[in-house]
């Protein structure tokens, strides 16, 4: 089977072809060129023509079809569940109350007008007039890429997901 790609419903490029891998329930890479150039006298039958950047997977009776919107209902529900699980997870390790962390960054934020020094500095300070455990904290902020002071405020709220 030939496949060509369409762009808003005009016949542009070349043919594309399909792994011989593809089958049943197996999404198709409809991105690489074919090898073989298009036949002028291909069969109706036999070409397919969808717009680019449409996902095309094979469905039961063997034929291609736009995924259905169930289907991406389903995997929307499934990716969700997995971002809260991750989210809880997140916030059982952290080292302190989510309130007190989330007050560590505002802390950075307003003290942030100085240059970084490369440590840790205004974090541990932030730690013993609140009563945390530094050591705690500083694995903590290291294992989400917070080395210093503004990597602390750069990179630990974005890469842990209980603060999202």
């Amino acid at each position: 089977m030939k496949l060509f790609y369409d762009s808003y419903g005009a016949s542009s490029g070349g043919p594309l072809s399909l792994s011989p891998n593809i089958r049943r329930g197996h999404c198709a890479d409809l991105r690489s060129p074919a090898p073989e150039p298009a036949s002028a006298d291909s069969d109706k039958d036999n070409v397919l023509r969808f717009r680019i950047g449409g996902s095309i997977c094979p469905s039961d009776t063997g034929k291609f079809d736009a995924v259905n919107k169930e289907e991406r209902k389903r995997r929307k529900e499934l990716l969700r569940g997995i971002r809260i699980k991750e989210r809880e997870r997140a916030t059982t390790q952290l080292p302190a109350p989510l309130p007190v962390l989330e007050g560590l960054f505002e802390w950075l934020e307003a003290h942030s007008d100085t240059d970084c020094d490369g440590t840790l500095r205004l974090t541990l300070e932030y730690c013993r007039s609140n009563g945390l455990d530094e050591e705690k904290i500083t694995e903590w902020t290291a294992e989400y890429g917070g080395y210093c002071d503004c990597e602390v405020l750069a990179n630990v709220p974005g890469t842990n997901p209980a603060f999202n």
